[in-house]
């Protein structure tokens, strides 16, 4: 069943082909895709004739087709991009996770994932399901490899499935967190474990917690042996400064990084201290964090 995505934005639409073996799955998922694109078309009628109250409530609504498929008590969907890099995914709808594998949020990273060339060596900080993992791994080829960095084990589960559905073997999984020492450490994530921290993002009693094995990432380099590091992505949620280390970056060309507001100057600091140029990215969900290209 073809799915095409941002129909009515300025970019490229997205197109993907989504697969099922269940009968009844394939009919709730072709009742979906028709709502979807319903709503799709109502959008660009409005837009056209200039309804524009209208078009901005319409447009407001959460109406993704993860959003329509979990009411329809479907958890998972697998996905093939139809585009150069040939993605397959499996994720969850009663998750973020489609807008994570799209890039919805960090498609500006794009450009620079593409500057991969084959053999480099990229670490994943945070790998989640294998958004970056997966696209990393297709570019650096065979002869290159990505280590991949995840403690939550229900993320852990779809990145070991994601990488199998991509026949990908040049990809090793750490299932640890990543902070200054070797330790045990509490981990906070809420119902939808998109990314876990070590500080409480909110108040809220629907917080989950795990305690995980944390290594460092001067522990990763000895233990593969690391001369260089070609891409070293971070998605930490808050605890960059703990993640990043002299070692790390004395050896690391490109970097791509999530920063809170709060470790900001800290991470500047760092990064300039090692010559990396910095350019702000756009993150699309306008949030307060702060998405980094750090190059040198």
């Amino acid at each position: 069943m073809l799915y095409i995505r941002n129909i009515t934005r300025s970019k490229l639409p997205q197109i993907s082909i989504i697969f099922t073996n269940n009968f009844n799955d394939l009919i709730k998922i072709n009742i979906a895709l028709l709502i979807y694109y319903t709503y799709f078309l109502l959008l660009i009628i409005l837009r056209i004739f200039s309804k524009n109250m209208m078009w901005k409530f319409l447009n407001k609504l959460p109406l993704s087709l993860s959003f329509i498929l979990r009411k329809m008590s479907i958890k998972l969907i697998a996905i093939t991009f139809i585009d150069w890099f040939k993605l397959n995914f499996i994720f969850r709808t009663y998750t973020l996770d489609e807008y994570v594998i799209f890039l919805d949020w960090e498609r500006d990273a794009m450009q620079y994932i593409r500057e991969l060339r084959n053999g480099d060596i990229v670490i994943d900080v945070g790998a989640h399901i294998g958004s970056y993992t997966i696209r990393c791994a297709k570019l650096v080829g065979e002869n290159g490899k990505v280590i991949a960095i995840e403690p939550i084990p229900e993320n852990l589960i779809l990145l070991k499935n994601n990488l199998e559905f991509n026949k990908l073997n040049n990809v090793l999984i750490e299932d640890k967190a990543i902070h200054n020492k070797q330790s045990k450490i509490k981990l906070y994530y809420d119902a939808h474990p998109l990314g876990a921290s070590v500080f409480k993002k909110s108040e809220s009693n629907d917080l989950n917690t795990i305690t995980v094995e944390a290594t460092t990432l001067d522990a990763i380099i000895e233990k593969y042996n690391l001369k260089r590091i070609d891409l070293l992505k971070v998605d930490v949620e808050g605890a960059e400064a703990e993640v990043l280390s002299d070692k790390a970056l004395s050896i690391t060309r490109k970097i791509i990084i999530e920063v809170w507001p709060s470790n900001l100057s800290k991470i500047f600091e760092m990064l300039k201290s090692h010559g990396f140029k910095i350019i702000n990215l756009d993150l699309h969900h306008g949030g307060l964090n702060y998405y980094l290209y750090c190059y040198r």
